[in-house]
């Protein structure tokens, strides 16, 4: 590998932010933050996201077409995650997609019309990182800007019951 290379998969859609923000917006839908396993990636976003001079905003979801009582209701929030609001996602595909197929989960990533880097999964497009909570995601966010240059990232998570 090629220094500077990234060893992951290179992430479809544009890459320079939209002309009308000064300042990049990444999204993060996740569903919590409060317990350590989210907590951490969570932080790491923050930090990085001060670092670099950019906004990241977080979209509680819970697991999509979760089968337990209405928690599906909750993800009306991710219609807020688009194009015109974000420069990219960052969506944990191990928590949020559990009930999910492979085809369902491919469409709802590439829904937004957004770079997506995912965590702790695998979606055709999209590069996929394994993190080790706060210090995994600040590399992946600082490696997206400083070596890849990308500009729309964006982080999915959901917590499994």
């Amino acid at each position: 590998m090629r220094e500077g290379q990234n060893r992951h998969q290179e992430p479809s859609g544009p890459k320079l932010a939209k002309p009308h923000r000064q300042r990049l917006t990444f999204g993060y839908l996740g569903n919590e933050i409060q317990r350590d396993y989210a907590l951490w990636p969570w932080l790491g976003m923050v930090d990085a996201a001060r670092q670099h001079d950019v906004n990241v905003v977080s979209f509680p979801l819970n697991a999509l077409r979760s089968p337990h009582g209405f928690e599906f209701q909750a993800n009306l929030i991710s219609d807020l995650a688009e194009a015109s609001r974000l420069d990219g996602l960052i969506i944990w595909e191990a928590t949020l997609m559990p009930f999910l197929s492979m085809p369902e989960r491919e469409a709802f990533c590439h829904r937004y019309d957004l770079p997506v880097v995912l965590m702790e999964g695998t979606i055709a497009g999209a590069p996929c990182v394994t993190y080790t909570n706060y210090h995994g995601i600040r590399e992946l966010i600082d490696h997206l800007i400083e070596v890849d240059h990308y500009r729309h990232i964006g982080f999915v998570v959901m917590n499994e019951h």
